[in-house]
């Protein structure tokens, strides 16, 4: 009997590893609402404004004759003000469906465009309006400046127009496809190939674990109507031991997941936003491992409590038979 508890114990361990698994996914990867509440507990909209849109954004500029004006600070105080929280929430939340989708399989790739046409429009007026008041506040040219000076912009040219001016960088800055107010794409900056190809499969293994859940689910129920019919009390203590061996189990699954990304090599901003995805998961899980070992504790409790008391009333009923099967001198 005992081996026999033992595999059971094991067979149970194993389905409810998956069910943890595909229950943790659920909770935050697979459902929109959780996706988005993901995001806003993570600095993500820091990481995309400071590693991604800054610095893309400065080398366009920087490909254009405006080059030796416009400093990163530039960028930097014209993207904060474009793209703050609540704008990159609004502009990010409807993705989150579209994420979802893809990560259950109902859309086939992760190409997720954004309408950004008045934040793309507000950006390059605002980087231009910057750029404009930094040329203005040069000192003027004179006769002992060069065409040089001239050109890199050392003083301020005699013809110089704002408005010219401001025509100009927004030129320059939608010749650069990305920031095309009609055809921008946020998560294209966001998903380089490289991060692509790493979580291209992830969609492929969520089928594979939603398919094993089930078959889990299953084996899981007729174990347990199995083990308390056969077994009783012996069975829930089973189904203690099966619950903590599975808690183990997924604890140190989360543990070895948590800490892939570290072992992947990604660009830096990437990796920091999915190690910031899986630290929030690897919480998340923390609730349902401590439910797990809670009810773990509870069956064993149970079960060792019920056999007690069984062999309590046992020893009680064989005493009274003994009793009555020899009766004293007395009587």
């Amino acid at each position: 009997m005992l081996v026999r508890l033992t595999l059971w114990s094991l067979v149970l361990s194993i389905c409810l590893v998956v069910l943890m698994s595909q229950l943790l996914l659920s909770r935050t990867l697979l459902d929109s609402r959780d996706m988005q509440s993901l995001v806003a507990d993570t600095p993500i909209y820091d990481t995309v404004r400071r590693d991604i849109l800054v610095p893309q954004i400065y080398a366009t500029i920087q490909s254009s004759e405006y080059a030796s004006v416009i400093e990163k600070e530039t960028v930097t105080t014209a993207v904060d003000q474009t793209f703050d929280d609540k704008a990159l929430d609004t502009l990010l939340a409807p993705t989150a469906h579209s994420l979802v989708n893809w990560l259950n399989s109902n859309q086939s790739d992760l190409s997720l465009p954004v309408d950004a046409q008045a934040e793309v429009h507000t950006l390059t007026r605002t980087l231009s309006e910057l750029i404009a008041a930094q040329i203005v506040a040069l000192p003027p040219c004179t006769w002992l400046n060069t065409a040089e000076d001239i050109a890199q912009y050392i003083c301020r040219p005699p013809t110089v127009d704002d408005s010219a001016i401001i025509r100009t960088v927004e030129q320059a800055i939608r010749s650069d496809s990305r920031f095309d107010d009609s055809n921008f794409d946020i998560v294209s900056l966001m998903l380089p190939e490289s991060t692509r190809t790493f979580i291209e499969p992830i969609p492929r293994y969520i089928n594979i674990l939603y398919s094993a859940a089930i078959f889990a689910a299953g084996v899981l129920l007729l174990g347990v109507l199995w083990l308390l019919i056969r077994y009783k009390f012996t069975g829930v203590i089973t189904l203690g031991v099966s619950a903590a061996l599975a808690t183990t189990a997924f604890g140190l699954l989360v543990y070895i997941v948590r800490g892939l990304p570290s072992q992947v090599a990604l660009e830096s901003p990437y990796q920091t936003i999915i190690q910031a995805f899986t630290s929030l998961i690897a919480q998340e899980a923390i609730t349902i491992i401590a439910i797990s070992a809670s009810v773990s504790a509870a069956l064993i409790t149970i079960g060792v409590s019920g056999r007690l008391y069984l062999r309590s009333h046992r020893s009680k009923h064989t005493d009274t038979v003994h009793l009555h099967e020899h009766p004293s001198i007395d009587e």
